[in-house]
């Protein structure tokens, strides 16, 4: 113990010096942990977004085509439907 009523740690800090370290330690531990996690969700939310905008490229491009081989298919049906006879 210490003049002032506090209990030395066998490296020479006094105890509560050593819980303000410990606790210290502690947040910066959850800060940089919270970061890992907020780091995560964020790549993880642009992940998502990617997927999204490939999954919007892939629908347009389906659409497109479809509509492509419907004009194909009215043409072959109706060769010049805009030539009038």
């Amino acid at each position: 113990m210490t003049s002032t009523g506090r209990i030395k740690t066998k490296n020479g800090l006094t105890l509560t010096r050593a819980l303000a370290y410990n606790s210290m330690y502690l947040a910066m531990n959850t800060n940089t942990n919270m970061n890992m996690i907020m780091d995560m969700k964020m790549k993880m939310k642009m992940k998502m977004k990617m997927k999204m905008k490939m999954k919007m490229k892939k629908m347009k491009m389906k659409l497109e085509l479809e509509l492509e081989l419907s004009n194909v298919a009215r043409r072959a049906k109706d060769p010049e439907p805009d030539r009038i006879i």
